[in-house]
């Protein structure tokens, strides 16, 4: 692969990223999964039949937009389809009580199919098939080894040997069930599935699946579908089809969150990430009705679609505030040692959505596995986080207790009648384990390259110590004058985007001077400096004042590069992180 710059042959050399490894790993090809042709088949019966089906989703973003891809795909292609809005209060899964409250909802359904959801939930498929209903589930996430009553499942995590691996979302699972349903028995409308593919792109990067393979693909395709829909108006999509009204649902989020200064053009991996994911998560993170988000897909009325939109924004604000509120009283209780579970068991009375994002920043914080917790009447419920080497799902189902569902590193957690000494057991069970599991190895910089005021090859390089305190002019790989070179190198990060779970983006430590002017943005709420002509820093939810004290203190500043485009110029921008 030819690049543009001398700087990304350097990278990929420092991670040992060679042609071959980008070959595999790049490559889109992928086989079919495990019994789509069995569900395809199971699906042209309830069609052709004319039955009632409902989608059961789960409530987080994948969930959400496997609900949204099974219910926009579903009636394309002709079925009798209704969506029913999960419950976050009742904690992860499905449950029998939810299968009758969707029989309730839509009278006379015949068929279930799940998404996201469905691999442990038992007790819901049991209820189900005991009253005459066809179960079908998909999936991905791993099945916890008790035999599944349903009439079809595809699931790669449970059928890896198919597949090949299980590195994709439920909402991508689901659409490529659509699409070869419409390879197999309506051909003329493959061409309105395929455009389902920006949710299942959206949902790949919220639940941080790996970049490799078809997942860079869909999620390539995903953005570039994602950046024309905000090009548009709401009613150019709003064709009167169900595809078209998801579509325009999305464009009209889109264009609430720019007026809001929440989400600004283009739309990049970012994006989603940041800045849709959480929005939609919210709502599921303060028990808000699922309906908010699914109505603002399904709704033949745009004015509804605004007005859901507008809610959905109200609510991630909301979320923001607790989160950081809940965040500064769990932290504050580990330092004045009122955790005395911690370092692997946390407890805190925050609503049970946040937890997860509680346990995230403890995990960022020690870098091991614990778990989140909050009690209740008659135990304990929570979320678990661990780093990529260890099993965490894993371990507590075969060394812990209690009942564990979700991913190997991401998981919910909840424990009936636990005593203060199981607690305190079952803590440093975790932390010996953590312990031994944890790879001894050289400890990974976290930065890929350097950028400073000059660098070997310049004019002005030569030993000894630099302007910032911090390291040897000699020592950066790149100046922040030479435009021309890192032009180059967003390029390549272009070519070579998107980013994200173990796909990383290029990440540069910054040897800013000391003496550095930073300049307030936004109201102060934000920090900028200009760096060269043509080469700013930006760091966004940081002042200028936390810049000067993170310097003085020696902490490393670090930061993706990228182009700005302002008023017809462009800028070499450092974006921190």
């Amino acid at each position: 692969m030819d690049f543009e710059s001398r700087l990304m042959p350097l990278v990929l050399d420092r991670r040992g990223w060679d042609s071959a490894w980008l070959e595999i790993h790049a490559n889109p090809a992928h086989r079919a999964l495990g019994n789509l042709d069995e569900m395809c088949a199971r699906l042209k019966t309830v069609h052709d039949d004319g039955q009632l089906i409902v989608v059961l989703p789960d409530f987080d973003t994948d969930g959400v937009m496997a609900g949204v891809v099974g219910w926009a795909g579903l009636n394309q292609l002709g079925f009798r389809c209704g969506l029913y809005a999960p419950h976050p209060e009742n904690g992860y899964g499905i449950g029998a009580q939810d299968i009758d409250r969707a029989e309730q909802e839509f009278p006379g359904v015949q068929t279930f199919i799940t998404c996201d959801v469905g691999i442990t939930c038992h007790e819901a498929l049991s209820h189900a098939r005991g009253q005459g209903k066809t179960v079908l589930v998909t999936d991905h996430h791993e099945p916890d080894g008790t035999p599944i009553e349903a009439d079809c499942v595809v699931d790669p995590s449970a059928d890896k040997e198919a597949y090949g691996w299980d590195g994709i979302c439920g909402a991508h699972v689901f659409w490529q069930i659509l699409c070869r349903y419409a390879d197999l028995y309506d051909p003329r409308r493959r061409a309105a599935i395929d455009r389902l593919r920006v949710f299942a792109g959206i949902a790949t990067i919220s639940d941080m699946m790996p970049l490799w393979k078809e997942n860079r693909l869909l999620v390539k395709q995903s953005i570039a579908d994602s950046n024309a829909i905000a090009a548009v108006s709401p009613e150019s999509l709003f064709d009167g089809t169900p595809v078209g009204a998801a579509l325009a649902g999305l464009c009209v989020l889109y264009r609430v969150f720019q007026r809001a200064g929440k989400l600004y053009l283009p739309i990049d991996e970012q994006t989603y990430g940041w800045t849709i994911a959480p929005a939609i998560n919210s709502l599921k993170r303060l028990e808000k009705p699922m309906n908010i988000i699914q109505c603002l897909f399904t709704s033949p009325r745009l004015s509804d679609k605004y007005a859901f939109a507008g809610r959905l924004a109200e609510t991630s604000d909301q979320r923001r505030k607790l989160v950081a509120a809940k965040t500064d009283l769990l932290r504050a209780s580990f330092l004045e040692k009122r955790q005395p579970y911690a370092p692997s068991i946390f407890l805190t009375d925050a609503p049970s959505g946040i937890l997860g994002l509680l346990a995230n920043t403890v995990l960022n914080e020690t870098g091991m596995p614990v778990l989140v917790l909050r009690p209740e009447a008659d135990g304990y419920t929570g979320s678990g986080r661990a780093p990529h080497w260890f099993d965490f799902l894993g371990w507590l189902r075969r060394d812990g207790f209690g009942t564990a569902a979700g991913h190997a590193q991401a998981l919910g957690y909840s424990v009936d009648h636990c005593s203060e000494a199981d607690l305190t057991a079952l803590s440093q069970r975790i932390k010996t384990a953590a312990e031994q599991a944890k790879p001894v190895t050289t400890p990974i910089p976290k930065f890929d390259f350097t950028i400073g005021a000059t660098a070997p090859g310049t004019a002005s390089a030569s030993p000894g110590t630099d302007t910032t305190g911090n390291s040897p002019n000699a020592s950066a790989d790149v100046a922040f004058s030479d435009t021309t070179e890192l032009v180059a190198f967003a390029h390549d990060c272009a070519r070579l985007a998107p980013w994200g779970e173990d796909w990383p983006s290029p990440v540069a430590r910054l040897e800013i001077p000391l003496s550095a002017p930073w300049s307030p943005l936004s109201g102060g709420k934000h920090a900028k400096c200009a760096l060269a002509d043509g080469a700013e820093a930006v760091f966004w939810n940081t002042t200028p004042e936390q810049i000067a004290r993170r310097m003085r203190f020696g902490e490393e500043l670090r930061a993706t590069v990228g182009l700005h485009e302002w008023r017809g110029h462009t800028t070499v921008r450092f974006t921190g992180v």
